[in-house]
């Protein structure tokens, strides 16, 4: 699977894009590269249409998008 993280989460992690390995379906909360961020403060998307949450399952052919929340007016 392919995770995409954006700034400023992209510092935090120190990478824009990675490659993952998965052998089953995981849930998005347990991927051993995110265990360092609070995923309910982003906005995740697998395969770039489907609103997804922390508990969400993905597999080895997804792709993952986080992002900030963005605020304005």
């Amino acid at each position: 699977m392919k995770i995409r993280v954006f700034s400023p989460l992209s510092d935090k992690l120190g990478f824009k894009d990675k490659e993952v390995k998965l052998h089953s379906k995981i849930k998005i909360k347990n991927l051993d590269e995110l265990s360092r961020v609070n995923l309910q403060e982003y906005l995740l998307f697998i395969n770039k249409t489907k609103t997804a949450l922390d508990e969400t399952e993905v597999d080895d052919g997804d792709e993952l998008w986080i992002m900030p929340v963005v605020e304005g007016g």
